[in-house]
């Protein structure tokens, strides 16, 4: 037996909410302009199962192959999956990448099994397929994942606490991934210091909220809390600022930039869009 899905997502990147060690911070996903599309081909075969995709590198594709092993191997092995990629960008988050190509999965999998379940749902078994990691960083995930699967922008910090915002899609392009040598240390810096630095995180992002919901357009509320943001991120992290660009979470460990497309071109060559 075997069956085809032929599925599409935008993948998502963290526009606001720098990860905090230990914290449960919210964070604000926006989508890319741009459609990632999968096929995906599964088939009975014998044994533990396998999986296989063309078409995503990096790390992204490394941590899909580590969620689609535990999914298989969840549902008592024997099937076999290929993903073929298409529209994937050398600028996109990584970890927006991986939480988008794995709701998909999710997706056809349950389809597989003759299931269609619902955005909730996806979520649930895409979360249970994730690999290990800190809650501060699963739970950029799981926004990435959510604004994806509703195709808005969206606040996200758990799954009683979300809601899609206003707003147009924004595709601003990562420059840099940071992997932090250093991160803040709530026993040394005494717990006053590490809780204020753990509000102004998640008040920047509601903040960022309230703004999109009273009308602000989602460029100019970046603008606004850039510094905060940067200063969240050197606190934590000690990732140096790029005036004009943002820090956001990519996979676990890493901080990625992103900056907006003129910008981009100018600091990384990669980042120009093959199509102009």
């Amino acid at each position: 037996m075997e069956a085809e899905y032929r599925l599409a997502v935008r993948p998502s990147w963290i526009a606001l909410g720098i990860p905090v060690p230990g914290a449960e911070n919210p964070f604000l996903a926006v989508v890319y302009p741009e459609e990632v599309s999968v096929v995906f081909t599964l088939r009975e075969c014998g044994g533990s199962g396998g999986f296989e995709s063309s078409g995503l590198d990096g790390p992204a594709a490394g941590l899909l192959g580590q969620a689609a092993s535990r999914l298989i191997e969840g549902l008592g092995g024997g099937l076999c999956v290929r993903a073929v990629f298409h529209g994937v960008r050398g600028w996109h988050s990584q970890a927006g990448l991986y939480a988008a190509a794995s709701a998909l999965l999710a997706y056809a999998v349950a389809r597989w099994h003759g299931e269609r379940p619902d955005v909730e749902e996806v979520m649930e078994i895409a979360g249970l397929a994730d690999p290990e990691m800190p809650r501060e960083w699963a739970l950029a995930v799981e926004a990435l994942r959510y604004a994806s699967l509703e195709g808005s922008l969206a606040v996200y910090r758990g799954v009683d606490e979300k809601a899609t915002l206003p707003g147009e899609p924004l595709g601003y392009r990562v420059v840099e991934a940071v992997k932090p040598g250093w991160s803040i240390d709530r026993e040394r810096v005494g717990s006053s210091v590490y809780e204020s630095l753990v509000r102004l995180a998640g008040s920047a992002v509601l903040t960022a909220a309230v703004m999109l919901r009273e009308g602000e357009s989602l460029p100019a509320v970046l603008e606004a809390l850039e510094s905060v943001e940067w200063g969240v991120a050197h606190a934590a992290w000690r990732v140096q600022p790029r005036p004009g660009c943002l820090p956001h979470p990519g996979l676990p460990g890493v901080i990625e930039v992103s900056c907006p497309p003129e910008r981009a071109e100018a600091i990384h060559p990669a980042a120009r869009d093959p199509s102009h």
